[in-house]
């Protein structure tokens, strides 16, 4: 169960409940994050222990990934950290290991919309942890055209984020294609000119790269 308030285009406070693990988080009203200890009754709120992200170890990092959506652009970009342990996890849940420092980070190549996210992205920043866009590492906001949004990155600051390349998502254009929509992340294709003449699928652009700490939750991480 996911729920989240978001204002100006940010996730401000949220609820993720796991039933299935026994496990819920929110963010409180002054912004922080808990987890609640069960037996979650109506009437009576349960204990609540403050979580916080990780200090990332770059040489031995925990990474958390889609229990279903797992597929071979995941795993490349994975593949391209020293990675200690990596576990899958399912829906909103990965925003909330990442938030309880079970994990470091959790990237998302694949397509998610705002309601899948809001409630974790929430949760996530009020533990000290962030997301930002898959291309070019800007935060991820909400209140996009359809609801739909970008691949990301969800992380502790001070991980170090890789190189990312977009991976080919469209039918309709060359194969091995990489998707460069600014806006989207998934909407437009290397392949494919401005006047649908198809170009070189083997001159790929990288994502950018940015360390993590100069990307962080505004809390004095920043350079």
């Amino acid at each position: 169960m996911n729920i989240a308030y978001v204002k100006d285009g940010t996730p401000v406070r949220g609820v993720v409940y796991a039933p299935a693990k026994g496990r819920m988080f929110f963010t409180r009203a002054g912004g922080e994050s808990v987890e609640e200890q069960g037996p979650f009754a109506k009437e009576t709120v349960g204990v609540l222990s403050p979580i916080t992200v990780s200090k990332p170890d770059n040489d031995a990092l925990f990474i958390v990934a889609s229990k279903s959506h797992r597929d071979q652009a995941t795993e490349d970009y994975i593949n391209k950290y020293s990675v200690k342990d990596s576990k899958s996890a399912g829906s909103s849940l990965k925003f909330c290991l990442v938030a309880t420092g079970e994990a470091d980070l959790y990237p998302r190549v694949g397509r998610t919309m705002e309601w899948d996210t809001a409630a974790g992205h929430a949760v996530l920043k009020g533990a000290g942890g962030d997301v930002v866009r898959f291309d070019d590492h800007t935060p991820l906001t909400y209140g996009k055209p359809i609801y739909e949004n970008p691949f990301f990155i969800a992380y502790a600051p001070g991980c170090r984020a890789e190189e990312g390349l977009i991976p080919h998502v469209h039918a309709d254009c060359h194969p091995g294609a990489l998707c460069l929509d600014p806006v989207s992340g998934q909407g437009a294709c290397a392949a494919q000119g401005g006047d649908g003449s198809k170009q070189d699928p083997d001159s790929p652009q990288l994502g950018r790269r940015a360390g993590c700490a100069r990307r962080g939750s505004g809390r004095g991480r920043h350079g």
